[in-house]
Parts: C-alpha cells; structure tokens; sequence
C-alpha cells in the first residue's frame, strides 16, 4: 500500500504569530516524552514516528504551521491497513495532544517558553548537519510514488486498476496515438464509448472506455482522485465489493452518457467509475458505520470534492452525465453494502447483498438502455 496515501487524521491549534516556533518546540518535547523517533525537522515542521502498537502498526506524525495555526497529522506507514487504520491513528493523535498540552502547561513562564525554543533552535542545526532537514522527504516522495502501484494488505485491487489504465495508455502512446491529445479516431479505435457503437452490439465499449483516457493530464488527475478514495475505500469494502461497485459504476456511468449524449458523442475516462467509489463512501459517511469522530470532516471533504469537480464539468467537453451516472451507482451500491458490514460474519448476507447491487444497477441500465430511441 502506498506509504504516504493512508487515511490520516489531525488536529490544529489557533496560535498568534509570536507563538510558531513554540508550538514546534512544545511538539518536539512532547514527542521525545513519547520515546517517538524523529525521523525529518527543518525550521518550519518536523516528522516523527511512533514505536508501533501490538498489531505491528507504525504511525507517522506531521508537525507544521498552516496560516495562522499549528496542525499535527497522523498517518499509518506500515503494509497492514487495517480497518481500524483511522480509530488507531486517532488515538495517536489524543496521545500526543495531551502530552503537549502538558508540555505547553508546564513550560508557560517566560523562562520555560525560552528554554523550549532555544532547545528547538539546537534541533534545528542538529538535523540540519545530520542531513536529516531535507533527505528523508525526499526519499519519502520517492518511496510514496512507487507504493502507488505496489499491492499491500487492504490494498490490493486499487493498485491494479491503476496498473491497468497506465498499461492501456502506454499501449496506446507505443502504437501511435497523440500522448496528450488522442484523437478520435484513435480511442474509438480502442474502445471508446459511443452510443450508434454500443446499440449496434459492441456493448463491450461500456466497460472499455472505463480505461482509456484523452491524454496524459486526463490518465493523472483520475489515477490520482482514484488512489485517494481508493486507499481509504478498499480497506473497508474488501476485494469483492470493492471490484464489484467499480465495475457497475463504470457500466452505470457509460450506460447514463449514451443515454444523454447524441450519436456524435465519443466518451472516454475512469472518471464515471472512481465518481461511483465516492459515491459509495458517501453513502456510509451518511451512516453510523464511520467512526463519529472523523465522519463529519470527510463528509464535508468529500462532499465539497464531489460538488465542486461536477461544477466543473458543467462546462467544456467534461462527460458530466457519466459522473453522475457513476455517483448514483456508488450511492446506491453503498447503501446495499453497508447492510452486510454491519454484520461482517454474515457470510449469506454478504453473497446477497453483492447479488443485490448487482441486479439494482443492471436494472437501472435496462431501464436506461430501453429509452435510447
């Protein structure tokens, strides 16, 4: 699973701006009562890692200033991804903010204040001339990238799809199609989605044009909406689920553009389908199945991401029939699903459920398919 892409949670402080560089200092010391390993500090943030839990879990904390406040973020860095991945990086989070309140407490006189910054003045050069202000970010980065496409537990399906629609696009390149701006001919060539094609009997194009794209920016900026809902979704729908809300969000999304579009509409992009994954996860932040703690925030995230690209594709040559077409999929795939995880070991609850997604959306698509004149 990618190292830098797991869920994370955070917290923030107000703090004027004499009272920056205490802030970081307070962390620090707090970080040190932890026994946590700094692991990255410059003048402006600095990154620590816990000694790991029980279940072999190892958490990285950020500390740095954002405007006018001091934010502290917490991610899980190991291979595991377990679904209580945002309950447990929570309670780091607590952890550590009760140490540094004590910390902040016990430091507040003007002689404890100075003596916390000098101490972070002396961190400061320490890191620096150990070369750890810049390089472990930068191996970060590096690391973060590769992840992307390496499986790991609770991560599994997401790195294949990503693997899937890079691989298409460079079949494509290699074959003589424009990198940045294909044309028609070109991704109707290899599949694109057109409703004369697809009532003519090539009904394949509806799940092919799932993975091809119009360009370079076209194939990042979706593998890129699709790692970051994929890497939080998965986990907790599982392999199954996970490939099947992809799928028939990517039929819903096809299916719902012929039907809007007219003959000389050509369509292609992931983007149907990954609008369907947060569809899904929208329809179980509207439920107590989310921890109550984090619900509200990535509801409000994911909403305003969902909103705000819909926005945008109310103009230009953006399909936006297919993103809701694949939001509507999600929704009602995450409904159905969330029925069965509430009871993870109702194994008939779990094969009805699928089966019940399954025949929800192929009947939307009849229905859709039968107004097409």
């Amino acid at each position: 699973m990618p190292i830098n892409l797991s869920p994370k949670v955070y917290t923030r402080f107000r703090l004027d701006p004499s009272a920056r560089q205490l802030f970081l200092a307070a962390c620090l010391e707090a970080a040190k009562h932890l026994q946590w390993d700094v692991t990255y500090l410059s003048a402006n943030s600095f990154i620590a890692r816990d000694r790991g839990d029980i279940t072999g879990e190892i958490h990285e904390v950020i500390f740095h200033i954002i405007g006018e406040s001091g934010e502290i973020i917490s991610r899980t860095i190991t291979n595991n991804n377990s679904k209580a991945d945002r309950e447990e990086n929570s309670q780091v989070i607590r952890a550590i903010s009760q140490e540094f309140n004590h910390v902040w407490n016990s430091h507040n006189t003007p002689g404890g204040q100075t003596h916390l910054v000098a101490q972070w003045q002396e961190a400061i050069a320490h890191y620096k001339s150990i070369g750890k202000d810049k390089t472990a970010r930068n191996n970060d980065f590096f690391k973060n990238i590769l992840g992307i496409f390496i499986p790991g537990k609770g991560y599994e399906v997401t790195p294949v799809i990503i693997g899937l629609n890079v691989l298409v696009y460079i079949l494509m390149v290699i074959t003589g199609t424009n990198p940045i701006d294909p044309s028609v001919a070109d991704v109707v060539k290899w599949g694109a989605n057109n409703r004369e094609l697809v009532m003519s009997g090539q009904w394949w194009r509806l799940i092919t044009s799932a993975f091809l794209h119009g360009g370079i920016i076209h194939l990042l900026f979706n593998m890129y909406a699709f790692v970051y809902i994929g890497v939080m979704l998965e986990p907790i729908l599982g392999r199954l689920r996970f490939i099947i809300a992809y799928v028939l969000a990517a039929l819903l999304a096809s299916i719902a553009s012929i039907w809007y579009h007219d003959v000389s509409s050509v369509g292609v992009g992931a983007s149907g389908a990954i609008f369907g994954m947060y569809g899904v996860f929208l329809a179980l932040l509207t439920t107590n199945f989310i921890d109550k703690h984090v619900r509200k925030g990535l509801l409000s995230s994911i909403g305003l991401f969902v909103v705000f690209n819909l926005a945008i594709g109310a103009g230009g040559n953006i399909d936006n029939s297919a993103h809701i077409g694949g939001l509507i999929g999600g929704l009602i795939c995450g409904y159905i699903f969330y029925l069965s995880l509430k009871k993870p070991d109702n194994k008939s609850l779990f094969a009805n459920t699928n089966f019940l997604a399954c025949l929800v959306i192929l009947a939307v698509c009849w229905f859709l398919l039968r107004s097409i004149h």
